[in-house]
């Protein structure tokens, strides 16, 4: 019993120490998981993709960025898309929706210390995944 609890302690600390360095990079594809017992997770998208398609610094650490968003087969309704950046990470909710087989583009501010690490992620379903902060993208 008390193998099993060092063996789990030592990779549980193995884990951390690597989340926390450079060495590991969280994608979006380890973040787009289905829901699971009721909890709120992230699902990416079979419908369409969100692309970022250009950035502008604003100030100091601020960014403002337009994103695609583009529909395969079937439309994509009022989209929600996942936004992060190295210092932010929020829902941006749309109101207008994208046709099928077309793209419209939306705007939106992030704060980051480096434009490289701005990515977005086209969320499945209509609900708003709870726990993080959500602003409306133009």
């Amino acid at each position: 019993m008390e193998v099993q609890i060092s063996i789990i302690v030592l990779i549980l600390s193995a884990s951390l120490i690597l989340a926390n360095s450079n060495l590991v990079d969280i994608t979006f594809a380890e973040i787009s998981k289905q829901k699971d017992n009721g909890n709120d997770t992230f699902k990416k998208s079979t419908k369409g993709t969100a692309k970022i398609t250009s950035k502008a610094k604003t100030g100091t650490d601020k960014y403002v960025f337009k994103i695609s968003v583009c529909a395969g087969k079937e439309s994509v309704q009022k989209p929600i898309i996942l936004l992060k950046s190295d210092r932010e990470q929020f829902i941006g909710v749309a109101k207008l929706s994208v046709l099928p087989q077309k793209c419209r583009d939306f705007s939106s501010q992030i704060i980051s210390n480096d434009s490289t690490t701005i990515k977005s992620i086209l969320l499945e379903g209509k609900e708003i995944p709870k726990g993080l902060k959500v602003k409306q993208i133009k």
